[in-house]
Parts: C-alpha cells; structure tokens; sequence
C-alpha cells in the first residue's frame, strides 16, 4: 500500500514533469530568434526545431501510454524523464542545428514517454475521491509550463555563453495487469502517428 506521503512525493513529481514537458514544448518558440541567429539556420531547420519535438511528442503519446501498461509504469515514467533530461542538456550546447533537431525530436519522445504515465499514476494511485483534484492541479501545472515556456523563452540572450540555446535546458507503483505479455500493436502505432 503506498502511503500518503508516498502519494504527495508521486503527485509532485508527475506534477513537475508535466511542468516541464509543456515548459519545453512552447519555450522554443520565443527564443526561435535568436537560436536562428546563434546557429545561423535557415527558416525550414528553425521549423523543424519547434515542429520536432511537437510531432514526436503527439505521435508518441498513445504508444507510450500503452508501454507503460505493458512495462510498468514506474520504469517508463523513469526512463521518459531520464531521457528527457539527457537530451535536453545535449540541446543547450548544439553545434549546430541538425544537432538541435535531432536533440529536439528525441527530446519530444521522451516528453510522449513520460507524460502519459503522469495521468496513470493520478488515475491509479489518487484515491477516486480526491482524483478530481489532483486532475486540476495536472491542469494547473500542465497550463503553467506552457506559459512560463512562451514568457521565460525569450530571456537567454545570444551574447551569453551558449545563447538561446540555453532555452532547451535541462529543466532541473507499478501496475499489475494481465495483458502485460501483449505487445504494442504495430499498425495501430503507424495509424496514430500518420493519422
């Protein structure tokens, strides 16, 4: 039985991430300015620096929901957040912006890796009557990070150290089911994502 303070730490902490998976979503888009200017990309490489991470984490979702009913969804939320941090400290420093996308897209993964798993726990380890409040401070932290990210955006300068690349920075229980041994379905994946 997971205890009450357990379930606070698990709530902040899925609350955090859902925080800094809208945060980096929209972030990029003020700083888009200055990361053209910084790595001197053309508009289509400035697209894809937005539009990457964008895509990848729309068309991952549904597929890593379903990982993290099939592998458990402490070890998916891990290895989403994990991955996210990885990539979004390799952003910061990209030499250039081919590296920026790649970072970009795997960064966008991670994010449709992690935050399904965030509704999981909400849905699985808050009691069903506090499940609704917990549900609006998701809302709360999921609208905060996509404003935050459009308004805190536009602060790292191209005079700094690493310019505005700086803006794709590190932002600082385990189900039981039976159809565990199921794999992800192929075609359904392939569907969501060219939908």
């Amino acid at each position: 039985m997971t205890s009450t303070i357990d379930r606070r730490r698990l709530l902040g902490t899925v609350l955090i991430a859902t925080f800094i998976g809208q945060f980096d979503f929209f972030v990029v888009n003020v700083a888009a300015p200055g990361i053209q200017t910084s790595l001197g990309a053309g508009n289509t490489a400035l697209e894809l620096v937005v539009a990457g991470y964008a895509f990848m984490y729309a068309a991952g979702l549904v597929t890593g929901g379903r990982l993290g009913d099939l592998l458990g969804r402490r070890r998916v939320f891990i290895a989403g957040l994990t991955a996210f941090a990885v990539t979004s400290a390799l952003c910061g420093p990209a030499p250039n912006a081919g590296v920026l996308i790649a970072c970009r897209v795997m960064q966008g993964l991670s994010a449709a890796v992690m935050l399904p798993q965030a509704l999981a726990f909400i849905n699985t380890v808050v009691a069903p009557e506090r499940r609704g409040w917990a549900m609006g401070w998701f809302g709360v932290a999921s609208g905060v990070g996509s404003i935050a990210g459009q308004g805190l955006g536009g602060l790292p300068r191209a005079g700094e150290p690493l310019g505005p690349r700086v803006a794709a920075r590190l932002p600082g229980e385990r189900a039981h089911h039976a159809d565990r041994h199921h794999r992800v379905p192929p075609l359904s994946a392939f569907c969501v994502v060219a939908g």
